[in-house]
């Protein structure tokens, strides 16, 4: 037989990425990776692993944290596979950390599988899901909040509760995968009345790929439209847009 150490690579040198806006991404690429390998090391990028969030959070916070707050974010299938035992630690060690469950109700990262949280199986056939809240309830949590990511109000409330919280708190948030838009119980497309657009751009902080600038200007700023083909009506613009120029398509 091979040697076993040949089954799983080369021996791996542990990477945190430093929170520096990401230069570090260039040096690490650049000079440190090569130099573990060269030292006849695999890098492993840790910070780039979703499955070590909530372990790197509790060692974050124990070093200093920041003073703006943090929080582990996690996927529902990556939590249900890897984050238990992180959270259950978090809890064990008496951990002031804040956690963020992305239920989507899917493996978004691998393809759209099911997970043990779904209705049903690989197969198709109909099954009993995990209960997200009473799993972190049972490994000792004790602030629980479920929050809509469509309710913009609710989230940035959640988020204050749960970084204001002395312990390990969870906050899970309760809609679909946005890459599989089928799914999603929407209110239809958005529309941007160009003359009502002030171009603050704070709709832009939203990250929404249907979101996008034009050429038309407003004190020297780009104001912003939206590609309703791809606009999957969750109304989180509408919702940040302070001069109501977001509205429902077909609504006056």
């Amino acid at each position: 037989m091979s040697d076993p150490e040949d089954w799983f690579g080369l021996p791996e040198c542990f990477v945190i990425q430093p929170f520096d806006g990401g230069q570090f991404d260039k040096r690490y690429e650049d000079i440190y990776a090569p130099a573990i390998r060269d030292a006849g090391l695999e890098p492993y990028r840790v910070d780039r692993d979703p499955a070590a969030s909530i372990p790197i959070e509790q060692g974050f916070r124990r070093a200093g944290g920041s003073a703006k707050g943090s929080l582990a974010v996690i996927g529902d299938s990556t939590f249900l596979h890897s984050g238990l035992t992180g959270l259950m630690n978090a809890v064990h060690q008496r951990a002031d950390v804040t956690v963020l469950i992305q239920n989507n109700t899917i493996t978004a990262m691998t393809g759209g599988q099911t997970n043990p949280g779904n209705e049903k199986t690989l197969a198709g056939v109909e099954t009993r899901p995990v209960d997200l809240v009473a799993v972190c309830r049972a490994l000792g949590v004790e602030q629980v909040e479920v929050v809509d990511p469509y309710d913009y109000a609710a989230c940035l409330a959640a988020l204050r509760d749960g970084l204001a919280y002395d312990g390990t708190a969870v906050i899970v948030t309760n809609r679909p995968c946005m890459l599989f838009p089928r799914k999603i119980d929407g209110d239809g497309p958005y529309q941007v009345d160009e003359d009502l657009c002030n171009a603050c751009q704070q709709c832009l902080k939203l990250g929404c790929p249907s979101l996008r600038t034009i050429e038309v200007t407003h004190r020297n700023r780009r104001k912003v439209e939206i590609d309703v083909e791809s606009c999957t009506g969750c109304s989180l613009c509408a919702q940040v847009c302070k001069p109501n120029a977001i509205t429902k398509v077909g609504v006056a």
